[in-house]
């Protein structure tokens, strides 16, 4: 894995969807973890709010294409976590926030030219 700064860390895969899944997996095993550990603690306590998340997980899951699935198969079968774990890995903001983001930002020592990115 390459890093831009210290704390963003740039995964490079290539492949077919089931290769690129498993190289991701591998790179990104420490955050992977980190992640799971974190919902896994979130939800300890309350059995509705794991049902719930699960349901959210999976219907997400079952939204994607094919090849998206197919990517995640790939982190499965090289991963700690199985498919299910990271489904819920996969729907994080759904599960903090409510709703869902695909987006990502970094500004001041995070870029080169200290401005604010986003995309």
């Amino acid at each position: 894995m390459q890093s831009v700064s210290a704390s963003i860390p740039v995964i490079k895969i290539s492949g077919s969807w089931l290769e690129m899944g498993r190289q991701y997996a591998r790179q990104a095993e420490p955050y992977l973890l980190h992640i799971s550990d974190y919902i896994d603690c979130h939800l300890a306590d309350d059995p509705l709010r794991k049902s719930n998340v699960e349901k959210i997980a999976d219907k997400l899951f079952d939204s994607f294409p094919d090849y998206l699935q197919t990517f995640m198969q790939g982190m499965a079968e090289v991963s700690q976590l199985n498919l299910d774990s990271l489904k819920k890995v996969n729907a994080i903001e759904y599960i903090i926030f409510d709703f869902g983001c695909s987006s990502l930002a970094a500004g001041h020592a995070y870029t080169v030219d200290s401005k604010l990115n986003f995309g």
